[in-house]
């Protein structure tokens, strides 16, 4: 159970309203309110003021809201080690992309002229990896939702400011 649910279940087994319980620490009915529905979170000066007032030990109150934010935690921490590598896979793609299509563009026409057209494959593969390599940086693009170029410049500033 939840501190929501806990300050509901305690506070309706002593036969106290939103109410009431709001005018016995100082605030509103719909912070109380608040609380119960988990949409936010009680300071822990409250959370102490509870304990003592129902008599329930602290640790009762937020041991599984602390387990739970420690999951939430450990999430996180994972989904940034994954945006992390993400952003290190986009920085070589771009970088390989740039090179063949720079060196493509920029061989094409010597190779042409001084080689022959037989020769012509050469930056023409370039050119075409740095097509096919538009692929994958398009996916990762999508998969955080990358459209616009403040989106991008914060999804590579987040690396930084950690």
């Amino acid at each position: 159970m939840l501190i929501g649910e806990k300050i509901k279940t305690v506070r309706t087994e002593a036969g106290l309203s939103q109410d009431a319980l709001a005018a016995e620490l100082d605030t509103s009915r719909q912070t109380i309110s608040s609380w119960e529905n988990d949409k936010t979170y009680p300071s822990i000066q409250t959370i102490v003021r509870l304990s003592d007032m129902f008599e329930i030990p602290v640790e009762a109150l937020i041991r599984e809201d602390v387990e739970k934010m420690k999951e939430a935690l450990r999430k996180d921490k994972e989904q940034k080690i994954q945006r992390n590598k993400d952003r290190e896979m986009l920085n070589r793609l771009n970088a390989f992309r740039f090179f063949g299509a720079f060196t493509g563009a920029l061989t094409a026409y010597p190779i042409y002229n001084y080689f022959g057209g037989y020769w012509t494959f050469i930056p023409l593969a370039l050119l075409l990896s740095a097509v096919i390599l538009t692929i994958p940086i398009q996916i990762y693009r999508n998969k955080y939702d990358l459209k616009k170029y403040q989106d991008i410049v914060a999804f590579f500033d987040e690396k930084y400011d950690h």
